[in-house]
């Protein structure tokens, strides 16, 4: 698949009014999903679309009006949804690995039933009004734009978050720091949304995007660990949790969290670093060309 499809070769303009569009269809059809079903899948693709609305105008923020409303909007919507998301992954942490913690299992079911109701009282309002400042997208964008194709810019803007992203990997490497992987992982995101919308009309583009979600969701598990562990840490004084056993829990997920480590160790030292780095700069030079 040498020669790239359409979207990357549209005139900047155009091209992001298809994607801001695109998105915007999905956090509709995802919110109408979750607003129906209450499942807890569809909220989280319902935070992916979100979150990948966010990432164009955080991407593309030189095409796009700096003062529009769009990403107050967006940030709130998730914000609204950050309870929720947190206590499904403690749940799903608790049972992926059998944590002996069966009070607080149960305390944060019925915590997480509660959430789901309010969330799909609370959610219509708050999508109206991105949906207000969305009604006329090419408003958005800056008129000119920038010279060139959207595939173009998009390369120009991968490569700069690019290296950033590979100074941050060695500096993890270097000294391993909770909130420095907490940025690897958000900045792995900036360059991986860049892209991702023309994964399908690339090979390098697409082999990228993997690479990315990969390091992406190595540290996002290592990340729930940690806010896990702290969690329960605030569980071991409450005398409402009998038979719970949050101890054992904490030590098991500081083993599973070291394990993590030693794979980002493993991964991304080296060799292996430089391959990322290579195949990133093929991406965008594939971009570049359109």
């Amino acid at each position: 698949m040498s020669a790239l499809a359409p979207l990357a070769a549209l005139p900047i303009a155009a091209g992001l009014a298809h994607l801001l569009r695109q998105q915007q269809a999905n956090i509709e059809r995802e919110s109408r999903r979750f607003r129906t079903t209450g499942e807890a899948e569809a909220l989280h693709d319902l935070r992916v679309a979100i979150r990948r609305m966010r990432a164009l105008f955080a991407g593309f923020a030189p095409a796009l009006l700096p003062d529009t409303p769009v990403p107050k909007c967006l940030q709130t919507l998730q914000k609204t949804t950050n309870h929720a998301r947190d206590l499904e992954v403690g749940l799903a942490i608790l049972a992926q690995w059998q944590l002996p913690l069966p009070s607080l299992q149960q305390r944060w079911e019925e915590e997480l039933g509660a959430e789901y109701r309010q969330l799909r009282q609370q959610l219509p309002p708050e999508l109206q009004a991105l949906s207000t400042v969305l009604t006329r997208v090419e408003e958005l964008i800056i008129n000119p734009p920038p010279t060139g194709s959207l595939g173009a810019l998009a390369a120009t803007l991968a490569a700069h978050q690019a290296k950033r992203l590979h100074k941050g990997i060695k500096s993890l490497e270097r000294q391993w720091d909770i909130r420095r992987a907490h940025k690897l992982r958000i900045q792995g995101k900036r360059v991986r949304y860049l892209i991702d919308p023309f994964a399908a009309e690339s090979r390098e583009i697409a082999a990228s995007v993997v690479q990315l979600k990969k390091l992406q969701d190595l540290l996002g598990d290592y990340h729930d660990l940690v806010v896990l562990r702290e969690r329960i840490a605030s569980s071991l004084e409450d005398p409402h949790l009998p038979g719970d056993h949050p101890r054992q829990a904490r030590r098991h997920l500081k083993q599973q969290a070291r394990r993590l480590r030693q794979a980002f160790a493993y991964d991304y030292r080296g060799k292996a670093r430089k391959e990322l780095k290579q195949h990133l700069r093929q991406a965008t030079e594939s971009l570049a060309q359109a």
